[in-house]
């Protein structure tokens, strides 16, 4: 998603006739983060890169792009968070919304009485005054329900269908041992031929 990104914004900043040009074009330095608010597990810091989704890996690939990735749900990132401000409201604004979700209230629900809570109480209280209804419309629009579901599914099918390739190369395996065993064969010539630990062979 950020490299898209970073594409469109050097295209809307980079004049067309740059295109024609044979002296190289001098751009802005981009810097990268994401912020993770989620509810699941994910370390304080952890950087992601383009590459890791190169189906062919490459020691050094030619296009890369190295992104930390910064949690700041509860319990993460406290010493960060109090050295900024507008990053620690953001991180109460999305716990209150959580929060509230958790609590009965529909996404809509949860959104609106956040920010009717923030407003009152001086958290992103300038950014929600100017932009509350940006935020509003990015909150409610941008999280498709039906579209994550699907996407878990269909990435639950796709980890069960490797699962299950990896079950049936290692009975594969377990199979060639088994027989190479009965032909007398030792173990360690059948652990190097199946892969299989020592331990595992000697037990069959």
């Amino acid at each position: 998603m950020l490299f898209i990104s970073i594409s469109d914004t050097y295209k809307g900043i980079i004049p067309k006739k740059a295109l024609y040009l044979k002296k190289a074009v001098q751009i802005p330095t981009p810097e990268f983060f994401v912020i993770y608010n989620g509810l699941e597990e994910y370390p304080d810091m952890k950087v992601l890169k383009l590459s890791d989704a190169y189906i062919s890996p490459a020691d050094e690939p030619s296009l890369e792009l190295s992104v930390p990735v910064i949690n700041i749900a509860k319990g993460h990132n406290k010493e960060l968070l109090g050295q900024s401000e507008a990053l620690s409201d953001y991180a109460v604004f999305v716990s209150l919304v959580y929060d509230r979700i958790a609590d009965g209230d529909s996404r809509d629900e949860a959104i609106e009485n956040t920010i009717q809570f923030c407003l009152k109480n001086g958290i992103m209280k300038e950014y929600l005054e100017r932009y509350g209804s940006e935020v509003r419309r990015m909150l409610s629009l941008e999280w498709d329900e039906e579209v994550y579901r699907e996407v878990l599914l269909e990435e639950g099918l796709e980890r069960g269908r490797i699962e299950g390739r990896i079950e049936g190369l290692n009975e594969g395996r377990m199979e060639v041992a088994r027989n190479l065993k009965s032909d007398g064969f030792s173990v360690e010539i059948i652990a190097r031929s199946t892969g299989l630990p020592v331990e595992v062979i000697a037990s069959l």
